[in-house]
């Protein structure tokens, strides 16, 4: 299992994302397949997702820093 710290590093990048491509709650929620209250406790880290969620989180962010390029 990953370190906390990195999980941690994770969701605050998640954020970010949402902040500035202004994904609502609900289209987070239907990317990975998760209820909107889920994103949310994951964004204000009153929960950390699921390992199985992780590399998908990973990919999204991976994704939204080629498109940077």
């Amino acid at each position: 299992m990953q370190d906390i710290k990195a999980i941690r590093k994770i969701i605050e990048e998640l954020s970010e994302l949402k902040q500035r491509r202004r994904f609502p709650l609900h289209e987070l929620a239907e990317m990975f397949h998760v209820d909107e209250k889920t994103i949310s406790r994951w964004l204000k880290m009153e929960n950390l997702p699921r390992p199985v969620y992780i590399p998908m989180i990973k990919k999204l962010i991976e994704i939204d820093k080629e498109k940077k390029l």
